[in-house]
């Protein structure tokens, strides 16, 4: 209704001005008369929980919003990340895998599999996600130059030092051009 429109057009306004706990307030006075409004408020009160780092609600509502129909493009990788905060592994892996599904941030999906690939020491499939990281930067040259000033003193440190990090093998630097990759995806 245009009622709930207009409540969830303030929660957000609050949520946009960091009043996490207003907009929670305001978002669930919204009535959940149909599906559409369930999924759009359960997604909301998702992510302001998440904003909140209550992880264990935000997962909550995550799954609601999932059970009400969502189709919001972000909805897997933020449940991904909720999880994953929890220390959720193998729950958030498959969640980050049905955003890569959907190509949503791509490059951060597969950081996050391959690095919960190297927790369950699965060292070949952790080298194959981090190896499909370095091929997308290659593909998609204008994220280079945004990642690479971001990162670029400390790559130049953990080049020089040339440290091995002792679960994967992988150099630093390499690691640091996979973050760097990620990050401007």
């Amino acid at each position: 209704t245009e009622k709930n429109q207009k409540t969830l057009a303030e929660a957000l306004a609050l949520f946009n001005k960091g009043a996490y706990s207003q907009a929670l307030e305001k978002a669930e006075s919204i009535r959940l008369d149909n599906k559409e409004t369930r999924a759009a408020v359960y997604f909301f009160l998702a992510n302001t929980q998440a904003k909140m780092q209550a992880f264990d609600k935000a997962s909550e509502f995550y799954q609601k919003t999932l059970d009400a129909g969502s189709t919001a493009q972000s909805l897997h990788y933020d449940y991904g990340q909720a999880l994953f905060a929890q220390q959720k592994l193998k729950e958030a892996e498959s969640e980050f895998r049905k955003s890569l599904a959907v190509d949503f941030k791509v490059g951060a999906s597969a950081y996050y599999i391959a690095y919960i690939r190297s927790v369950f020491d699965d060292k070949a499939s952790a080298r194959d996600f981090y190896t499909r990281i370095t091929k997308l930067g290659q593909r998609r040259s204008d994220s280079a130059p945004r990642s690479a000033f971001s990162v670029r003193s400390y790559w130049a440190t953990a080049r020089s030092r040339s440290a091995r990090i002792p679960s994967s093998g992988i150099r630093s630097a390499t690691l640091v051009r996979t973050l760097a990759i990620v990050c401007a995806i």
